[in-house]
């Protein structure tokens, strides 16, 4: 009995990594507004608009197109789509998961998009 216990103990101290904890919720004011997204970027049948921020050029808010919902891999692709960067990840959705802030590292706009 104590060995199973050290070993659920032990799953759950080395187990719990980075992308098992849960992303920050942002609210739709800490977004950006969906009028001020002025460019787009099409993955499979899903529509991603996105924008750069002004004041931190590695950091973009991204929106999905009509009511479908997205995941932090959907955000992650549409940003290294158009964007080339050293890193990427995300941090923080809207609570309905179709909108979110991804910040980058080095991130410089692909060729093909300029």
């Amino acid at each position: 009995m104590r060995i199973i216990l050290l070993i659920l103990l032990a799953g759950l101290l080395f187990g719990c990594g980075t992308a098992d904890r849960p992303l920050p919720i942002l609210s739709d004011e800490e977004l950006t507004s969906p009028d001020a997204f002025v460019r787009s970027v099409r993955i499979g049948n899903t529509t991603y608009l996105y924008r750069r921020h002004a004041d931190d050029p590695n950091l973009f808010d991204i929106r999905v197109s009509g009511s479908r919902r997205t995941n932090e891999k959907g955000l992650l692709d549409a940003v290294s789509r158009v964007y080339g960067c050293s890193s990427l990840r995300v941090v923080g959705m809207n609570r309905t998961r179709t909108a979110g802030r991804v910040q980058g590292t080095s991130c410089r706009l692909n060729q093909y998009y300029r």
